[in-house]
C-alpha cells in the first residue's frame, strides 16, 4: 500500500512540536467521544496527538490505520503491555478515570493509494 503523504514530518513522541497546523478534528474528552473516534476514524491514516489535561504533556504519532490504533489506547490490556509513552501515561493518568483527562486532536488524514 502506497500513501500520498503531501508533507514530511519526523516521528516523536512526548514533544509538542508540530508547527504551526491547525488540527482538522478535536476530542475534548476522549472517554466520552471514545464510539465516535472509533467509528470515525476506521481505515485513516493520520497524524494525531494526545494532550495530557493534569500535567501538559503533549504526545504526538502517526497511524496507518487509525481505529486499530485507537482501539490499543482504549485496551487495558494492550496498555499493560506496551512500554511506549503515550500507552504509560494512559495508564498513569488515564484509565482510571477512563481517559477523561486526555484531550486527542487529529492534524492530518492522508489519503491511500490502492
Amino acid at each position: 500500500m502506497k500513501y500520498n503523504t503531501i508533507n514530511t514530518f519526523s516521528r516523536s513522541f512526548s514533544s509538542g512540536n508540530i508547527g504551526n497546523f491547525k488540527p482538522v478534528v478535536i476530542y475534548d474528552n476522549a472517554d466520552v467521544d471514545k464510539i465516535r473516534i472509533l467509528t470515525e476514524n476506521r481505515k485513516k491514516v493520520a497524524v494525531y496527538r494526545w494532550v495530557n489535561k493534569v500535567n501538559g504533556n503533549i504526545y504526538i504519532g502517526s497511524s496507518t490505520n487509525l481505529h486499530v490504533r485507537m482501539y490499543t489506547y482504549f485496551s487495558l490490556r494492550s496498555l499493560a503491555k506496551s512500554n511506549r509513552p503515550i500507552d504509560r501515561a494512559l495508564l498513569k493518568h488515564g484509565q482510571e478515570k477512563k481517559i477523561k483527562k486526555f484531550d486527542f486532536f487529529i492534524f492530518f488524514f492522508f489519503l491511500t493509494l490502492d
